[in-house]
């Protein structure tokens, strides 16, 4: 990542695999959220990834001196539910639906799916696929850490 990289945007939506990002992920996200302003943080609520990710913003929460929501969209299938605590908890809808929420509330997308390639049965990547239809900023971090950039 560019020493001189910030995103500056509102609102930052989350995707990723419910097996948990790679440490070179992990790594990856948390430099790129410390180089990050925004208001609003987006995600699933699933085991994994989405808490992984939640844990990182609730930490720069912590340590903001502006506002900083945490916006939680729960999938109706609560065996893979994480039951992060956020500012705003969605009502639960289908891995889909909450997916395209996701995305619509969302100004930017950082991805972080379990593949290199795209799957078409992967909730990641179709999530993916909405944020381009949507033309949003796309971070895909891949699990070796790099960082693909779209939009």
């Amino acid at each position: 990542m560019d020493n001189n990289f910030i995103l500056l945007t509102r609102s930052i939506g989350f995707t990723g695999t419910r097996e948990g990002m790679s440490n070179k992920q992990l790594d990856v996200l948390e430099a790129l959220l410390n180089r990050a302003s925004f208001r609003e943080a987006h995600h699933g609520d699933c085991v994994g990834a989405d808490e992984q990710f939640h844990m990182i913003v609730d930490n720069k929460k912590h340590t903001e001196d502006r506002p900083l929501r945490i916006v939680i969209h729960p999938p109706d299938n609560p065996t893979e539910r994480a039951f992060c605590i956020g500012d705003v908890m969605n009502e639960v809808k289908p891995y889909l639906v909450r997916n395209d929420a996701i995305v619509k509330q969302s100004q930017v997308l950082i991805a972080c799916p379990l593949t290199n390639k795209e799957e078409q049965r992967s909730g990641t990547w179709h999530t993916i696929r909405s944020a381009r239809k949507a033309k949003h900023k796309i971070y895909i971090i891949l699990p070796d850490g790099t960082i693909k950039e779209e939009g």
